[in-house]
């Protein structure tokens, strides 16, 4: 009975046991200790650790990710291996931890890795608008459209795209400033300034190059509002150009004379510049008729200053009405420059600035000499600056009554025939060379030096729109400063009117 007893427990014990395992093998136990995972750019690895009691997989495992097992059985160190994301969007890799062979009792694994910051590293240091540059660094989208680009604030336009380098068109007038490219959600900004050069940008704005509009445009004026008046030497007229470049006829007949009246009635003889005062009147040097002429604003024109006999208003060249209520008056025939105050006129207002007889001499202006002076400008402190034609220089007169030379040395390979001068406030002068078929520019530095570079032209004559050196002139014989900061050129033998603007 006893052995009986104990044989019956041992049976009951045994089925016990066998029933454990079998449900121990229904209900499996799957763990995982991360399920969300966040990561740099960079390439490296993470650790999971998959506790369970049966056979496990993770799936849906991308290509830029090794895992390592990818299966197993029970208790297991899984290896996350991730490649450098250099992209310009993050990655995302949803990983499915199951029982192998069974459904169910499913864990989601997110791995999220960041987008590559965008770094720049280098750049072209300096270019003129409408160039390319290149900016080279990481983190760059590899198409075009996905990269932004700016410079100085200024959009640019993208043409080329890597992922570590960009081609860039500059804006134009972008300026000088910072770089920075926009990539997805990431973005840099250039340690150092991007350089903007700026450059003349030469345009026609009236004029075909034959006779059919300009005969010789001589002289020049712009207002406030871009309008320039022309006096054309060869036409005897004076003509008005919008800023769209409609020219119309506001005086003048054709025939040489001297006649006054309205408009077409009246006649010129040689006009070789004009010059408005405040109250929108024109003011016109007629150059064969030793005279002064006055267009009012209806079109009116009369003989303002005028001198028979030539001894003090003789063929007058270059005006210019200055901030004190006068008409500056370059003249060739006596070789000075003289003044008329507005208010009265007359040849017997007439007073000498500087200049006794033909010849080359700087000092006091009593005793200073000119050859053939053209053109006068004034700047903001009152010094005037001459077009001295044949002795191939530009003057300047100070306030003070002290004549100098600023540009040009008596030769033509360094500045030819003078005809045109334009000072800005800052005593910076713009000089037409028309000998040499270009403009250059005398710039004023802070200590008083005086230094001269061409700005646009060549020494080859010729007609093209263009940057700087690529323009071409014929006979460039006037400059003018609007205000509006554009230069303006009459170019005599090329009948044209162009523009010359900063960009």
């Amino acid at each position: 009975m006893k052995a009986v007893h104990l044989g019956s427990i041992l049976f009951v014990l045994a089925m016990l046991l066998a029933n454990c395992r079998k449900n121990d093998k229904l209900v499996p136990t799957l763990a995982a200790d991360k399920t969300s995972l966040n990561v740099s750019a960079g390439a490296g690895k993470e650790y999971l650790q998959i506790d369970a009691n049966t056979d496990w997989e993770l799936t849906g495992v991308p290509a830029w990710l090794t895992v390592t097992p990818s299966s197993g059985k029970g208790n297991t160190k899984v290896e996350l291996s991730y490649t450098a994301n250099t992209t310009t969007a993050e990655r995302l890799a949803n990983l499915t931890l199951t029982v192998k062979g069974a459904t169910g009792n499913t864990i989601t694994i997110a791995l999220q890795q960041a987008q590559a910051d965008v770094i720049i590293t280098s750049f072209t240091g300096h270019a003129i608008g409408g160039a390319s540059i290149t900016i080279n660094g990481s983190g760059f989208d590899g198409t075009v459209g996905g990269n932004t680009v700016t410079i100085n604030d200024k959009a640019a336009t993208v043409t080329a795209a890597t992922p570590t380098a960009l081609t860039v068109t500059v804006p134009v007038k972008a300026g000088t400033g910072k770089i920075k490219v926009t990539a997805g959600t990431k973005n840099a900004t250039s340690a150092g300034d991007f350089t903007y050069d700026w450059v003349y940008h030469v345009s026609t704005l009236a004029g075909d190059g034959t006779y059919s509009i300009f005969n010789r445009p001589y002289g020049l004026s712009v207002d406030a509002v871009g309008n320039a008046y022309v006096a054309d030497f060869g036409a005897n007229k004076i003509f008005k150009v919008t800023p769209a470049g409609v020219v119309t006829t506001i005086a003048g007949s054709g025939n040489a004379g001297a006649a006054d009246g309205n408009g077409a009635n009246a006649e010129f003889k040689g006009p070789t510049d004009v010059a408005l005062d405040g109250n929108g009147n024109l003011y016109v040097a007629d150059y064969f008729n030793n005279s002064i002429r006055k267009i009012s604003p209806g079109g009116e024109v009369t003989t303002w200053a005028v001198d028979a006999g030539g001894a003090q208003l003789n063929s007058p060249t270059g005006l210019e009405v200055d901030g004190a209520g006068n008409l500056l008056v370059a003249c060739h025939g006596t070789h000075k420059v003289i003044k008329i105050p507005l208010a009265t006129g007359g040849a017997g207002a007439i007073t000498t600035i500087a200049g006794t007889d033909a010849g080359y001499v700087d000092g006091p202006v009593a005793t200073a000499k000119f050859r053939y002076p053209a053109e006068v400008s004034m700047d903001a402190l009152g010094d005037i600056y001459v077009a001295d034609q044949e002795n191939k220089r530009v003057r300047r007169i100070t306030a003070s009554g002290n004549v100098s030379t600023i540009g040009g040395n008596g030769t033509a390979a360094v500045l030819g025939t003078v005809t045109g001068v334009a000072a800005d406030a800052k005593g910076n002068v713009y000089v037409a060379d028309f000998g040499n078929h270009r403009i250059q520019k005398i710039t004023r530095a802070a200590d008083g030096s005086y230094s001269m570079a061409v700005i646009a032209g060549g020494s080859a004559e010729g007609y093209a729109d263009g940057n700087g050196a690529s323009a071409k002139f014929i006979n460039p014989v006037k400059v003018v400063l609007g205000s509006n900061g554009i230069l303006y050129v009459a170019e005599e033998a090329g009948r044209r009117i162009r523009k010359m603007e900063l960009q």
